[in-house]
């Protein structure tokens, strides 16, 4: 019966996922101008493709397959993979756990890619979402295994822990960072005086829509540990609430302190970022840690949206500081009363900050030398769904 109950807990959480992903989406092509949008969501159908094809290739045996703590060395193209139901024991089955590590991916490359909207092509999205699949999200999964990279972590018998995602979402930060760094500013967000001008989105109801399927679909994190259903499911997702609902109130009041009012993409990212900050105690915290938590990322959220405006690092959708550095505030935070387990938890993020920024160097970099990372400078200036 368990394993019924998990393999359809990893079936229903993986769809959730995708209706996150849905919401990322939203939200990214609401904050983008009106003759980038259709392109733009084509875009991020691509990375899906780039996605399922990079799990099926390699992602589940990286993952999943039998191997060291680093990764797996057999499976891959799903070759050799016993999806019978009888050999997943209590677990869900194999079949189960690949539809979920797409669901996870997918929404990993659609995250990634938001900081560099309205200026990528669609082989970019591609590529992305192949490595996506087929590497960091699968190794990240086998990483924080207990006998893993990131698992194995323990200052003075204090482990690393990450309960749902922040780990997979602070990499994502990461990756989005960089690669916005990489490709450069949109044309015409930097004026010629040299302050940065404001770029209008196509349509605010989209970005609150995608707000809330994001919310929506946030149950689906707490599956990303393992893939088994508990009786910390139903907590977790009203711990995803009240992280959100702070996250959103400290977004709202820092809205009207800068502009006199409430906008609707500060409150969007408040919200996504308290999601993102409560999720690395998910299964652990309580009503008011889940709160506090909620509040301090959708603080930092705005902090960091305000520096990378003034390092002049163009995020159009804000992806880098909802996700990114609220993603290391979930991590941080998880049983962050403990120092030994404060400590455990920034080496960890050290570790994948490290590993985040190596890969998005040599993805970017390598994109942007063969001249497939960005479009030509006439397509943007007309416009890409032109």
């Amino acid at each position: 019966m368990s394993r019924d109950i998990n393999t359809l807990w990893a079936l229903f959480a993986g769809s959730l996922l995708l209706v996150m992903n849905v919401g990322v989406v939203g939200v990214v092509e609401g904050l983008t101008r009106r003759r980038m949008v259709a392109t733009g969501a084509a875009r991020h159908l691509g990375g899906f493709l780039g996605a399922v094809i990079g799990v099926v290739g390699c992602g589940y045996a990286l993952g999943y397959g039998p191997g060291n703590e680093w990764f797996g060395q057999e499976g891959f193209f799903l070759s050799g993979v016993d999806f019978s139901p009888e050999a997943a024991g209590d677990s869900a089955t194999a079949a189960a756990r690949i539809f979920l590590l797409v669901g996870q991916s997918a929404f990993f490359v659609s995250l990634v890619m938001a900081a560099l909207a309205e200026r990528t092509t669609f082989a970019a999205h591609i590529v992305c979402g192949l490595i996506a699949g087929g590497l960091l999200v699968p190794s990240t999964q086998r990483a924080l295994d207990p006998e893993g990279i990131l698992g194995s972590i323990s200052v003075n018998d204090s482990s690393f822990v990450d309960s749902s995602a922040a780990s997979i979402f602070a990499m994502a930060g990461w990756l989005g960072l960089l690669g916005a760094m990489v490709i450069g500013p949109r044309l015409g967000w930097i004026g010629a005086n040299g302050n940065v001008r404001v770029i209008p989105g196509k349509s605010p109801w989209i970005v609150g829509a995608g707000a809330l399927l994001f919310l929506a679909g946030s149950a689906g994190l707490s599956s990303i540990p393992d893939a088994q259903w508990n009786d910390r499911v139903s907590n977790a997702a009203v711990a995803l609430l009240l992280g959100a609902t702070a996250g959103g109130c400290i977004a709202a009041a820092i809205g009207v302190r800068r502009h006199g009012r409430v906008t609707v993409s500060g409150l969007a990212g408040g919200l996504l970022a308290g999601v993102v900050a409560t999720s690395g105690a998910l299964l652990h915290v309580g009503p008011t840690g889940a709160l506090v938590l909620g509040a301090i990322g959708g603080g930092v959220a705005q902090v960091a949206a305000i520096a990378l405006e003034r390092w002049r690092i163009d995020d159009p959708a804000g992806a880098v500081s909802a996700f990114g550095a609220a993603g290391v505030v979930g991590s941080l935070g998880a049983r962050a009363f403990d120092l030994d387990q404060l400590l455990a938890q920034v080496i960890g993020q050290l570790i994948i900050a490290a590993w985040s920024i190596v890969v998005a160097g040599l993805v970017f970099g390598t994109l942007r030398a063969v001249r497939v990372l960005r479009v030509s400078r006439d397509v943007e200036m007309v416009g890409l769904d032109r």
